[in-house]
């Protein structure tokens, strides 16, 4: 039976060291990593082994200690009750020898030994289970207590190992800032000595106050209002441009449509101003085209001016779109030159963008025109799904006479 269970032991103290392999493969590369070295101790190779040695020569004294426990107790597990028993029935047997007949004698005998052999396989049997479960007990706490050795030695390690970390990165921060201090104190000195020198060549042609104040207003604040909007030269383009140019037919669950195919440069080149009226810009995937068509039309055309309108949803919530389309506006002006501003127009209804040059995009959707996306489609509008919708391009008569070939070119290309 102790055979039994210590081969099973052996069985998942084999299983334990093939895991105990593969941690500590992760830790040397996790040391090769960090580029530790010799001077910080990482080896949970050799402290994982020990911490396994322990429990194994626990559980090998516990095996040889139960060995001899139990070989000892067949010479005396008898215990009283058994003994007064086998007393009294050697006592029968003894009068029987005295008085009685050789048939009785026999008889007596042969129930005395009986009695005897069940009294001692019974006695050896409850020894032999209770001292063999006792002994299953103590092998499976030691198989949970082996994994928890190992983890606590791991943490250990890893405790070392990061105050070791830290203290040679502090050493090693101190020293650099030391060299960096020391350079630049050297650094200043021989600069204050080139101005000393040069300061009777130099005059000052603009004062510092006056750089840093063109600084502060190199980025202009992005504006957005409430108040009624004034553009009338979007509505004067809107019914002059009456000369249709393209239309493009967007089919359910197409892909291949970017904002690239459907707002091409040809189209946008050569305007100063561009408008878009959306009404509807407050939903986290309407904000993410909004800002790529910003981003689109700045590269392509470096537009002066990209004014929105749209409605009461734009400040619907949160202060989050108002945040967002700010810092949209610095980075725009900050990359292309140009401004963005914002206008809330309770009363328009139609979706639209309109080029001061003359070109017109009526948009049946706006520019919410894909389907929810996940992946790679995420951030490449070319595997975007669309919805079915139509976006024509309308231009003024005077922009078509000057586009000639470009008008050309698009309607040749499919739709």
């Amino acid at each position: 039976m102790l055979s039994d269970m210590t081969e099973y032991f052996a069985v998942f103290v084999d299983h334990f060291e093939k895991q105990l392999s593969v941690l500590s493969s992760s830790s040397q590369e996790i040391s090769e990593k960090l580029d530790l070295g010799a001077t910080i101790p990482f080896d949970l190779t050799r402290t994982l082994a020990v911490s396994l040695e322990k429990s194994l020569v626990a559980a090998n004294d516990m095996i040889a200690t139960e060995e001899q426990r139990i070989v000892s107790f067949l010479d005396d597990f008898v215990s009283d009750e058994v003994s007064d028993k086998i007393s009294e029935a050697r006592g029968k047997v003894s009068d029987i020898f005295g008085r009685g007949t050789t048939y009785n004698q026999s008889q007596e005998v042969r129930l005395f030994y009986t009695d005897v052999k069940r009294l001692l396989e019974g006695a050896l049997t409850t020894h032999l289970s209770e001292r063999s479960k006792a002994f299953g007990r103590f092998l499976v706490g030691e198989a949970r207590g082996v994994p928890r050795n190992a983890l606590a030695e791991v943490h250990t390690t890893l405790t070392s190992a990061e105050q070791n970390i830290k203290a040679a990165a502090m050493a090693r921060i101190s020293g650099e800032r030391d060299s960096f201090e020391r350079h630049s104190s050297a650094l200043a000195e021989d600069l204050s000595g080139v101005i000393a020198l040069c300061s009777s060549f130099l005059e000052p042609i603009v004062k510092p106050e006056a750089i840093e104040s063109s600084a502060h207003e190199a980025l202009p604040q992005t504006t957005w209002t409430n108040d009624a909007p004034s553009y009338e030269w979007i509505e004067q383009i809107r019914l002059a441009a009456t000369t249709t140019v393209k239309r493009f037919s967007l089919r359910n669950s197409d892909s291949g449509w970017s904002f690239n195919r459907i707002f091409p440069a040809s189209l946008l080149t050569g305007c100063m101003c561009i408008a878009l009226i959306d009404p509807y810009l407050s939903k986290p995937h309407q904000f993410r085209n909004l800002k790529e068509f910003l981003l689109l039309a700045a590269d392509v055309a470096k537009p002066k001016q990209i004014l929105i309108v749209t409605s009461g949803t734009w400040t619907e919530g949160n202060s989050a779109n108002t945040n967002i389309v700010k810092q949209i506006g610095e980075d725009l002006f900050r990359n292309f030159g140009t401004n963005l501003s914002v206008e809330v127009d309770p009363a328009i209804h139609d979706r639209y963008i309109v080029c001061d040059h003359g070109v017109l995009f009526k948009l049946g959707r706006g520019l919410d025109i894909y389907k929810p996306a996940t992946g790679l489609a995420s951030h490449r509008q070319g595997n975007r799904r669309v919805r079915q919708t139509e976006i024509d391009v309308f231009a003024v008569d005077e922009w078509v006479k000057r586009h000639e070939q470009d008008v050309r070119v698009l309607t040749t290309q499919p739709s």
